[in-house]
């Protein structure tokens, strides 16, 4: 009776193969809470500390995830999980030439208006080995995340780009938070999850 019970239990809370679309790195986990992050290698390596504090949380986190993959991984979300109530978009630190502000907004308009959105704005700092483009880009990003928050209901951001300029000690190679950093970063995002209206 209790391996059968068990199986429906997994059947429940595993992502259906044939429902979620690209390869399994982009297929979402269910959350208890309704609360997801959707990131590259910074929520990658931030896993550890946002699980600590919040162990229901689904975080799908993939280094050098490129931005283009928020509408898939925002379409594998809705897949299992039609009502999110959070989700944390950390995607931006990966440019590509292509992406605008409208496809920020399309994927994010796929989210019901009740879906509490969290902006982290990406930072690469100026002279660090990480090439012109991409520091323009990621203030290109950093700046539609902010018009984007003040279009948007129940979206906010979170300012690591300005944290981060601050203090640049608080990070390792340009990009990449230090532990300190970590420490700031994930203090930051839950601080917004209790201040974003």
């Amino acid at each position: 009776m209790l391996p059968a019970v068990a199986a429906c239990l997994l059947a429940l809370t595993a992502p259906r193969a044939g429902a979620q679309i690209g390869p399994s790195v982009n297929w979402i986990q269910p959350s208890a809470s309704h609360s997801y992050v959707l990131g590259d290698s910074l929520s990658e390596q931030d896993t550890p500390l946002l699980r600590e504090h919040q162990p229901e949380w689904s975080i799908n986190a993939l280094g050098g995830r490129p931005v283009t993959k928020l509408t898939p991984l925002i379409i594998n979300l809705l897949t299992v999980d039609p009502a999110p109530a959070l989700v944390v978009v950390e995607l931006g630190s990966n440019n590509r030439p292509r992406w605008t502000k409208q496809k920020y907004l399309d994927a994010l308009a796929r989210l019901p208006r009740s879906t509490k959105v969290l902006l982290v704005t990406p930072y690469k700092q100026p002279g660090t080995g990480w090439g012109p483009k991409g520091v323009r880009a990621t203030e290109q990003y950093a700046r539609w995340m902010e018009q984007i928050s003040n279009r948007r209901p129940r979206t906010c951001v979170v300012a690591w780009r300005d944290a981060a300029r601050r203090h640049p000690e608080w990070l390792r190679d340009g990009l990449h938070p230090t532990p300190a950093g970590y420490e700031v970063l994930t203090r930051m995002i839950l601080q917004r999850v209790d201040e974003c209206g």
